[in-house]
């Protein structure tokens, strides 16, 4: 009798051990993507209003990527993680709406690069 339970106990922590395929991945804390995402959108925006040259718009984009002591490889894993899932994915863009409206609100500005 001991011996299917123990059997079934065995087989249940393999299959929970093999079914969590992210362990792992390099993915980045929740509020740093949050908040480079919406640090992101915002100098985008401020590229394309003040016609800087492709130039220009990678050196910005990178001293972001500088500031917040991250690779595009960190960000392009961590957004791959989120897309994975339709509810974290959609969470993800909520809170980077509600980071970008309380930066609007008080009239915070992304880091000056």
């Amino acid at each position: 009798m001991k011996k299917p339970l123990l059997l079934f106990a065995a087989s249940l922590v393999i299959f929970i051990s093999c079914s969590n395929k992210d362990t792992g991945l390099n993915v980045l804390a929740d509020t740093t993507v949050v908040n480079f995402q919406a640090d992101y959108l915002i100098i985008q925006q401020e590229n394309q209003l003040l016609r800087l040259d492709s130039l220009e718009q990678q050196h910005r984009f990178d001293s972001l990527y500088n500031y917040y002591n991250i690779t595009k490889g960190q960000f392009d894993t961590t957004l791959n993680y989120h897309k994975k899932d339709i509810n974290r994915w959609i969470e993800f863009h909520q809170k980077v709406s509600r980071r970008l409206e309380t930066l609007q609100l008080r009239e915070i500005h992304p880091p000056n690069l």
